[in-house]
C-alpha cells in the first residue's frame, strides 16, 4: 500500500510541478476518461474475471481511488511531454510502456498486486501499449476544431 501512494503523490506532484503544454480543459476531460477507463478495466478484469487483485481480495475503497488518481495522473504526464513528430511517438510509446510494466512490476514487488490468478505482465504490454495509442489520437480529437 505504502508503494502505489508514494508513486501516486510523486506522480500529482510532478503534474503539480511540470510546465503545462496542455490546456486545462485537455487536463480535466482526459483525467476524467482515464479514471473511468482504469476504475472499469481494473473491476472487469479484477474483479469479474478475476484475474488479479490489488492489495486484500475484493474490492476496496482504496483501489477505486488509486484508479482515479494514478493512471490518470501518469497519462496527463505522457500527453504534456508528447513529442510532436511519428518516429519519436513510438520511441516514446516504447518507453513508456515499458516503464508502466515497470511500474506494475513494483506493484507486485511491494505487494500491492496479487497476480498469481492468470494474469501476467505480458498480458499488460500491448494493453499499455494500445493505451498510449488511444491517449494520442484523443489528444489529436481534442485539439481538432472540426470536431467541435
Amino acid at each position: 500500500m505504502t508503494y502505489i501512494v508514494i508513486a501516486t503523490l510523486i506522480s500529482l506532484a510532478i503534474i503539480a510541478f511540470m510546465p503545462k503544454r496542455l490546456k486545462l480543459q485537455e487536463i480535466y476531460v482526459t483525467w476524467g476518461i482515464l479514471a473511468a477507463v482504469a476504475i472499469n478495466s481494473d473491476l472487469f478484469l479484477g474483479e469479474i474475471l478475476d484475474l488479479y487483485d490489488f492489495g486484500a481480495s475484493g474490492l476496496q475503497g482504496y483501489d477505486l481511488l488509486v484508479d482515479a488518481l494514478f493512471p490518470p495522473a501518469l497519462g496527463i504526464i505522457y500527453l504534456n511531454y508528447l513529442p510532436d513528430s511519428g518516429k519519436k511517438i513510438r520511441r516514446y510509446m516504447l518507453l513508456w510502456t515499458l516503464g508502466s510494466i515497470g511500474i506494475e512490476g513494483l506493484a507486485v514487488f511491494f505487494g500491492f498486486e496479487h497476480i498469481a490468478k492468470g494474469w501476467s505482465l505480458f498480458y499488460s504490454a500491448p494493453i499499455y501499449f494500445l493505451v498510449f495509442a488511444f491517449l494520442n489520437w484523443h489528444l489529436r480529437f481534442l485539439r481538432n476544431r472540426d470536431y467541435r
